[in-house]
């Protein structure tokens, strides 16, 4: 898969944008779940649904048409890497891995050639209400997220950037992202989807989930 580096349409549609790491189990549950509602239903109380978000994702190998090996001219591979953490029941803050590979290595095997965090307080996921959405031959919750996404910090140029053998845009460091998103667990919580960039509706919110690209939680 080739990517354009933009906030999460997470990530994972981010893969490309900024486009989540951390540790914590998936919820069996499917259906539709009111963030932070209590749909207990008379029996216990189902949990927050930041709660279920919680964890690490890691994203397959793909290639990064945004950053360009040096030495070679060619756009590098990447693995990227979420961490999602609780604040509330209805907003997370998330840590953002991107680590490079060189063009050649198509499975992202070997040896990382360099790597960039963003890890800021103000790096925030918001959760609001959800739809119900398809995964396989499964229903699932599928919430709209506004996204928070703060500069990494440090030098820009008109051009681009040059950082030992990875050449970036020139705003990359300094550009900081809003962005809407539709976020979905599998059945199973093992695998994190984001929305469709062209079912965007008015609102800027995706309507469908890409079920072609997904990040896959780690233990």
């Amino acid at each position: 898969m080739v990517i354009q580096l933009r906030p999460l349409a997470f990530c994972l549609t981010l893969c490309t944008a900024a486009l989540l790491s951390a540790c914590g189990g998936g919820s069996d549950a499917d259906g539709t779940v009111d963030p932070g509602g209590n749909n207990n239903g008379g029996g216990g109380s189902t949990p927050a649904v930041v709660d279920r978000f919680v964890g690490s994702f890691v994203s397959p190998c793909m290639v990064n048409e945004d950053v360009l090996q040096v030495s070679s001219g060619q756009p590098v591979r990447l693995v990227r890497t979420m961490v999602v953490s609780k604040i509330s029941d209805t907003q997370a803050r998330y840590v953002q891995r991107d680590t490079y590979h060189a063009p050649g290595d198509n499975e992202c095997k070997g040896g990382s050639i360099g790597s960039v965090s963003w890890d800021k307080p103000g790096n925030t996921l918001t959760f609001g209400s959800s739809v119900s959405q398809t995964v396989g031959n499964q229903t699932v919750a599928a919430y709209r997220v506004e996204g928070e996404l703060e500069a990494i910090g440090g030098i820009s140029s008109g051009t681009t950037v040059t950082v030992n053998d990875l050449r970036f845009p020139g705003t990359f460091f300094i550009e900081a992202y809003s962005f809407l998103d539709l976020l979905a667990l599998s059945a199973d919580g093992s695998k994190l989807y984001a929305g469709d960039i062209d079912t965007e509706d008015a609102n800027g919110y995706p309507t469908a989930l890409d079920t072609t690209f997904y990040l896959t939680r780690l233990p």
